[in-house]
């Protein structure tokens, strides 16, 4: 039995694979299996595979077309590894990935560590002044432990949902996955199976690693599906808004095609399939609204045609109580003091006097940084995420 598994599930996107294959293959750990599973594809993703050998490395293909999550749960039936990641065919990892995560797991035996990442935009993106970059929020350089199930509470309050232990940006024990699929049936939920499994896992374990150090990159370009569904509806978005059908909005009042409604879903669905577990949690639907409206709002400006969503929207607001009202002038209000001059003051003030810890011991509304590959020697994600152990330095030495 390995230590780790890779699962990297893939459809059509040879491309894009052998940069997340090659970072994977370039790991200065041994003791992992890779498992590329293929959705069916009909390009030559195969040919890619084979052109890596290594004890480890095996290529499993779907039966038939599946939709992501149902793609996900059936690739984990492959793993083997004691703690399981997935990382999707867009993404790549440091070389260093898991040296330091071992590291972890000796010093603090975690059942669940989780990766702060950074992202690479590609050269295929809309923006022209960001292609070819690296754009991360300064990394702290430690292993955090974080109370999970304050996350948890924060994640259906606010719908927050960065630096949570996604399936994709996570390695778990496999015991933790065996817990979640006897009591739910499965890890992967859909619409999205990484931020349902992030539920789960929370609410089944009380405390968490987060490393939050470069050694993770998400990949954001034209055919990623998440920023795809975040800024522009192409292609991607749409091929998942067809795989998914009519009813991927099975238990959600809102019904706008967006991500944090596909977030809210996924939580709910989990909700739905462990009820015991999540008690008396519930996504806060005022909290839901504002979301979507600032998702719809980020698609208008960058040209997408949603005018009509935003009329459906509105209605749907005028349509609730006062306690909905309530909660959206409280959460308006909230979001205000936050982004102005007050907020980090006020935030360490509910810390630091009043003994109020976050979850996730983070700070916040740090700097973003900005790395041009034509600056740094990098031409693509692989290359980038090679030069992550010689960029880390810059990358964690602005929150000194």
């Amino acid at each position: 039995m390995p230590a780790f598994t890779f699962l990297i599930p893939t459809k059509n996107r040879a491309h894009l694979l052998r940069n997340a294959l090659r970072s994977v293959m370039a790991q200065q750990y041994s003791d992992y299996e890779v498992i590329v599973s293929d959705n069916c594809s009909t390009d030559d993703t195969r040919d890619v595979v084979e052109e890596y050998v290594r004890p480890g490395l095996s290529y499993v293909k779907t039966p038939r077309p599946m939709t992501m999550s149902d793609h996900w749960e059936w690739a984990l039936d492959h793993a083997k590894g004691e703690f399981v990641t997935f990382l999707c065919d867009d993404d790549a990892v440091s070389p260093l990935l898991l040296t330091r995560v071992a590291e972890v797991i000796r010093w603090k035996n975690p059942s669940v560590v989780a990766l702060k990442a950074g992202l690479y935009v590609y050269d295929t993106w809309h923006d022209n002044g960001k292609r070819n970059s690296l754009v991360a929020q300064p990394f702290s350089g430690e292993a955090l432990k974080c109370n999970g199930k304050l996350v948890l509470s924060e994640m259906f309050a606010r719908l927050q949902y960065w630096d949570t232990p996604r399936a994709n940006n996570a390695f778990f024990r496999k015991e933790v996955i065996h817990s979640i699929r006897k009591r739910a049936g499965r890890f992967c939920l859909p619409p999205a199976p990484d931020f349902s499994a992030a539920c789960m896992v929370l609410a089944t374990n009380d405390t968490y690693i987060l490393l939050d150090q470069p050694l993770l990159l998400f990949g954001v370009s034209e055919e990623s599906t998440g920023s795809c569904q975040y800024y522009r509806r192409g292609n991607a978005s749409q091929q998942f808004l067809e795989e998914c059908g009519a009813g991927m909005f099975r238990l959600s009042p809102i019904r706008t095609y967006c991500v944090t409604n596909l977030i809210a879903e996924s939580f709910m669905r989990a909700i739905e399939a462990m009820p015991q577990e999540f008690r008396n949690l519930k996504v806060d639907l005022a909290s839901q609204y504002i979301c979507c409206r600032e998702d719809l709002v980020r698609l208008a400006e960058h040209g997408v045609d949603v005018a009509s969503e935003l009329q459906e929207l509105e209605a749907f607001r005028q349509g609730q109580g006062p306690a909905f009202w309530l909660g959206i002038a409280s959460r308006t209000l909230r979001a205000r003091v936050s982004r102005s001059q007050f907020g980090r003051p006020f935030r360490m003030i509910k810390q630091q006097v009043l003994g109020i810890k976050p979850g996730i011991p983070l700070s916040y509304g740090l700097p973003t940084v900005v790395m041009k590959g034509e600056e740094e020697g990098f031409v693509n994600i692989f290359e980038c995420a090679q030069l992550l152990p010689k960029l880390s330095p810059r990358l964690c030495s602005a929150t000194a």
